[in-house]
């Protein structure tokens, strides 16, 4: 029975602490997004979301659903202490994270300017190209999230996520005017939503560099999990294929729709084409809810503390 309510009370504060992470990154990109908007204008500001937009579709295509198929998969490996087999998956769908990232940054790398041509975005492929590693990044780091959190713990996933807002920030405000200033008539919409682009690179790899320094901290631990392996059986290369395709697939299909509709925003693709208005296009300046956000960050963090102290209480008494 405590074994139980400890069990819950973590799950609680985990969620909490996960939940406050991302209104915080919330925050954070509702503040940043105004002045870079007001640095590179409406047309790169249309340049820029719709670069996204092929963006986030890469990602569906390459990595999209991996934090949460390597968490499944390696959380019941690991209460089984099944340490080798969950550290083989792991290492597996590292490779294939990696694999799909690379292929899907080089396609829309050396396709940019195909994508340009296409739907007739003048200055696109510039901002496509600084955005593509990018899908390789966030494949690799959400794998990793993944990991951590099949150990019982969201502070990783967390903290990375807020230290790729703060890189993402500062580095795509102070890029879009740079870019901007530097750049030509004829190439400053591009430019400028390059600008921001960048941005989430560098944020992008700031979270896999912390997370990347959290792994080689917590190797000795794993070297320990390893000997205490309970393993009957070595789980094959190809049972590992299919185990992580099976959840993969499970996992698209359950958040796929709901996620898809997020993404888009609800709008037509074919009115976000600069050039056709400004209030045409996603806003991504949008601070109308800052409030809000705010409100939420500090609720989450009450929750937080509620859980930690009652659980220290509860500890007390027993």
């Amino acid at each position: 029975m405590g074994n139980k309510r400890s069990d819950s009370n973590n799950f609680i504060k985990q969620g909490s602490i996960l939940a406050a992470a991302s209104v915080l990154s919330r925050v954070i990109g509702l503040l940043y997004r105004s002045p870079m908007t007001a640095i590179i204008g409406d047309k790169s500001n249309g340049l820029y979301s719709y670069a996204f937009e092929i963006y986030s579709f890469a990602l569906i295509l390459s990595s999209y659903s991996m934090p949460l198929a390597v968490s499944k998969l390696l959380s019941g490996k690991f209460a089984r202490k099944e340490y080798h087999n969950g550290y083989r998956i792991f290492k597996y769908a590292l490779a294939f994270a990696s694999t799909a990232g690379f292929v899907m940054m080089a396609i829309i790398f050396f396709a940019a300017p195909a994508i340009e041509r296409f739907t007739g975005y003048e200055g696109l492929t510039i901002p496509l190209r600084v955005l593509s590693p990018t899908i390789f990044v966030v494949a690799v780091a959400g794998t990793m999230r993944g990991f951590f959190q099949s150990r019982k713990t969201m502070i990783p996933t967390a903290v990375s996520q807020i230290v790729e807002q703060i890189f993402n920030a500062a580095v795509s405000i102070f890029a879009a005017w740079l870019f901007v200033k530097v750049s030509t008539d004829s190439n400053r919409a591009g430019m400028g939503a390059a600008g921001g682009t960048l941005g989430t690179l560098v944020g992008a790899i700031a979270g896999l560099a912390f997370l990347i320094f959290l792994f080689i901290a917590y190797r000795p631990r794993m070297h320990v999990h390893l000997t205490h392996d309970r393993a009957t059986h070595d789980d094959t290369p190809r049972e590992i294929g299919h185990m992580l395709a099976i959840t993969k697939a499970q996992t698209v299909t359950a958040k796929l729709p709901s996620d898809n509709d997020e993404n888009t925003g609800g709008n037509d693709s074919n009115n976000n084409k600069p050039g056709n208005g400004a209030n045409t296009l996603p806003q991504t300046g949008d601070n109308s809810s800052l409030a809000l956000w705010i409100a939420l960050l500090l609720a989450n963090g009450g929750a937080v503390t509620a859980t930690t102290v009652c659980s220290r209480k509860k500890k007390c008494c027993n």
